[in-house]
């Protein structure tokens, strides 16, 4: 949906300007929690995404970007 990694969001969200406006309150779809990363072809524009949970962040995170790098091989 924002076209970065669900890892930055994670960060930007916990950022002290966020305070103010939490994601979840401008928007009930966003969830900051890791393990989401966008699909993006070489010219930038973003197809897709995958989405992980269930291990923590950082595993999920791991997991998501070696399946989201699998599938870049495909459609590339």
């Amino acid at each position: 949906m924002s076209g970065v990694p669900k890892g930055k969001f994670v960060a930007f969200a916990a950022s002290p300007q966020m305070q103010v406006a939490p994601p979840h309150l401008v928007d009930a779809n966003l969830l900051p929690v890791a393990g989401g990363v966008p699909i993006v072809t070489a010219d930038g524009e973003v197809i897709g995404a995958i989405g992980v949970g269930g291990a923590g962040d950082t595993t999920d995170d791991r997991i998501a970007q070696r399946v989201r790098d699998s599938v870049a091989k495909v459609v590339a």
